[in-house]
């Protein structure tokens, strides 16, 4: 949920910080035996900062795809309004003329 054009607040599985706690580890075992191996790590250090984020709770700084991913989530799941502190609603228009169903939110189904 964004709270400001700066800060989302996410609710996170206590499995990503397990996950992300186990990365981190992997990335020092790598670093510490062989540090050639750290050129096929996409981003370490945001591998790093995500597990600080969770050890230390304080606010993790996101990518902008990261950010858009968020943001989609919001237009995913929305059932009547979506935030945003500009008039700047693009891709909630650029999904929803790709998805039609977005428009309504999920609806639960039953058999």
């Amino acid at each position: 949920m964004p709270i400001s054009s700066r800060l989302t607040l996410a609710f996170v599985c206590p499995s990503h910080e397990q996950r992300a706690l186990q990365a981190r580890e992997q990335l020092q075992f790598i670093v510490d035996h062989d540090i050639s191996q750290l050129m096929h790590v996409k981003n370490p250090k945001m591998i790093v900062d995500y597990a600080n984020a969770f050890k230390k709770g304080e606010a993790f700084i996101t990518t902008s795809d990261n950010t858009k991913f968020l943001n989609s989530l919001q237009v995913r799941f929305a059932e009547q309004y979506i935030f945003c502190e500009e008039d700047r609603f693009g891709l909630v228009k650029k999904m929803i003329d790709a998805d039609d169903s977005y428009r309504t939110g999920l609806r639960p189904t039953v058999n």
